[in-house]
């Protein structure tokens, strides 16, 4: 499967990197696993990847560049209980991601 992804350098060009997938998950954990065993080439969140980059596991082949940013939505039926675990999660999100 031809797959295409959007990277963004740190002065804000953007490239179009061109690749043939061969294995399609559902997780990206998965994606994780298969780049510490050199199965291939992904993109993976920062989080995911940062101490197995350091640590000489993972490698960088683009450093400068990253994903561009998403947009991201939370919707909940207005008639649940002001207080539910859903709220407070939008909530974390929000306080986590407006840094």
């Amino acid at each position: 499967m031809s797959e295409t992804v959007d990277l963004m350098s740190a002065t804000g060009k953007t490239e179009e990197v061109n690749g043939q997938s061969q294995i399609e998950v559902d997780r990206v954990i998965a994606l994780y696993h298969f780049a510490l065993q050199d199965v291939g080439v992904t993109v993976l969140a920062e989080y995911l990847a940062e101490q197995d980059v350091a640590s000489g596991a993972l490698d960088q082949l683009r450093p400068k560049w990253r994903s561009p940013d998403i947009d991201l939505h939370a919707v909940w039926p207005d008639s649940s209980r002001r207080e539910n675990l859903g709220l407070l999660f939008v909530r974390f999100l929000a306080a986590e991601l407006g840094r």
